[in-house]
């Protein structure tokens, strides 16, 4: 966690410096030196912030061998709890900070005007939170002050009472648990080391979301300087921008790789897979997970059992198909499918475990939830009824669509 926060502090000197310089101006040289010194920071970053990844999925199944080793059985509920730390991250710090902010305007401590300046200053710590892995942008004051107005139209007891909720002191759950279950301190280091988990993606998280945000502006340029169409240089690396790259080079790749693009990592070597070849090798994959049946297996996030219709959701292009009520099929969850998973009666991923987005995001919701499935988004369909029984980790087809 140390090396994790020191490699962050670095990446976000980073990010102060390049916010502040005016990106419209670079050329193609000074584009390409300052991709590599972001290729390098992130790159050490994540050295150390996969460690939460090295626990999905067989992380569940390590913790609770473990608990069981002290005879101690402990409820989902419960051990949701564990995972809940005194710690906010960026969403429900910036979620706490609306929140007591139209309290006071309520109250008349605030005046408009005077929400609107403090604003300023809540849009330049929050301006990512609306990205995500597939498309960034500068959330501004403006913004925020139409976020503010939908909060004021909530009644105050229930202002009071999501800010009690974020509030909860967690640390004096643990003990309550403790004592009830007289857990001994060995056990509860493990505890902690989970819960830090969760704290170690959310942090990861935040940092990946400002991280893509720069991607966007130096893509932006080359795509201006190129007359490219900025969505197609998503299929580029960003170390493939050197400075003596060119039009014609982004092009024959872009062409290339619009069909699939697909990466390999072995014997310390990184191969690109593309056009037929890349098809090829992407349907000899999927013949590997070909499932036979009507029930799906996973690790029960969040429990409790539901019955509805089946969206699968692979990326933001989806979002707009997803309906109220639904249950919500993705291979993960991720900050941008936080509105929809509000919306969604059950929520089924392909990866994650008991520390993914998935888990935390539907436990806070209360929203019955199945991770690490592998096969739900090759399984199902858009409109299959579903059974999900999140206290055991089953999803059963009821109506094939």
């Amino acid at each position: 966690m140390s090396k994790c926060k020191e490699k962050s502090i670095e990446l976000d000197k980073y990010y102060t410096k390049f916010l502040k310089k005016d990106i419209s101006k670079f050329n193609i040289p000074q584009i390409a030196k300052a991709l590599q010194e972001l290729e390098k920071l992130n790159y050490d970053y994540w050295v150390y912030a996969y460690l939460c990844d090295a626990f999905d999925p067989q992380g569940d199944e390590m913790l609770k061998e473990e608990i069981k080793r002290y005879n101690i059985t402990l409820s989902k509920e419960e051990l949701a709890v564990f995972m809940r730390i005194n710690w906010l991250n960026y969403m429900q710090e910036e979620r706490l900070g609306m929140l007591n902010l139209a309290l006071k305007v309520k109250q008349k401590k605030h005046s408009l005007n005077e929400a609107r300046t403090l604003l300023e200053n809540h849009a330049e710590t929050y301006f990512y939170i609306d990205n995500s892995w597939e498309s960034t942008t500068m959330l501004t004051a403006d913004d925020f002050m139409k976020r503010l107005d939908e909060t004021l139209n909530t009644p105050t007891s229930e202002i009071e009472e999501q800010i009690k909720d974020i509030e909860t002191d967690w640390e004096k759950e643990h003990k309550k648990l403790q004592k009830k279950y007289l857990i001994p301190d060995s056990l509860m280091n493990i505890l902690y080391f989970f819960s830090q988990l969760f704290k170690l993606r959310d942090l990861r998280k935040k940092q990946t979301l400002v991280t893509n945000y720069i991607y966007d502006l130096f893509f932006s340029r080359i795509a201006e300087i190129f007359s490219l169409d900025f969505e197609d240089l998503r299929v580029i690396l960003a170390e493939e921008i050197t400075e003596n790259v060119n039009a014609e080079d982004l092009k024959k790749k872009i062409n290339a790789r619009k069909q699939i693009i697909l990466e390999t990592y072995w014997d310390n070597k990184t191969t690109h897979y593309s056009g037929k070849e890349g098809m090829k090798i992407y349907e000899e994959i999927n013949k590997t997970f070909v499932h036979k049946g009507d029930i799906i297996k996973g690790t029960p996030a969040f429990p409790g059992k539901v019955k509805g219709i089946v969206r699968v959701i692979m990326g933001e292009v989806h979002f707009s198909k997803f309906n109220n009520g639904e249950i919500l099929v993705a291979p993960m969850t991720r900050p941008e499918f936080v509105p929809l998973m509000k919306r969604a009666a059950g929520i089924i991923t392909d990866e994650g475990g008991i520390t993914c987005h998935a888990a935390i995001v539907s436990r806070e919701l209360k929203i019955p939830s199945i991770v690490g499935t592998k096969i739900s988004t090759k399984v199902l369909k858009d409109g299959d009824v579903v059974e999900v029984n999140a206290n055991h980790g089953v999803v059963r087809k009821v109506i094939k669509n």
